[in-house]
């Protein structure tokens, strides 16, 4: 398990430093590979209703059938989100950066999905579906 958290924060970095002004700013912003477990009762948790439940449920469908984890497969899947919803990629992207690193801010949400891998991804989505 450390070895793949090593191995998630090595390939991480890149972007994790990308909005950092400190050494402190990429810890905070690596938190969520750091962690096993995503506190469920933050207040950005609130921000999670009914409809954004239902996004996250379809994508947890969709995301158990891709096999490589890159920008390239996971973008079809969040633009039929937005289509079926008829929404825009904020309300598809924000309810998942919650539930997968407990904040609405952080990175970009192809970047999280790659760095968090397929087990934790489906682990942090299956505590809310």
């Amino acid at each position: 398990m450390i070895q793949i958290k090593r191995a998630n924060l090595s390939y991480s970095l890149s972007f994790l430093k990308n909005k950092a002004k400190t050494l402190e700013d990429i810890y905070n912003n690596a938190k969520y590979i750091i962690v096993d477990e995503v506190d469920l009762n933050q207040e950005d948790f609130k921000l999670i209703d009914d409809n954004a439940k239902k996004i996250i449920s379809d994508f947890s469908k969709k995301f158990s059938t891709v096999e490589n984890l890159t920008k390239e497969t996971l973008e079809p899947i969040l633009n039929d989100l937005i289509k079926s919803y008829e929404t825009n990629f904020k309300s598809v992207g924000q309810p998942l950066r919650i539930i997968l690193t407990g904040s609405k801010f952080g990175p970009g949400i192809y970047d999280i999905i790659i760095s968090l891998g397929k087990v934790e991804v489906e682990k942090r989505l299956n505590k809310l579906v």
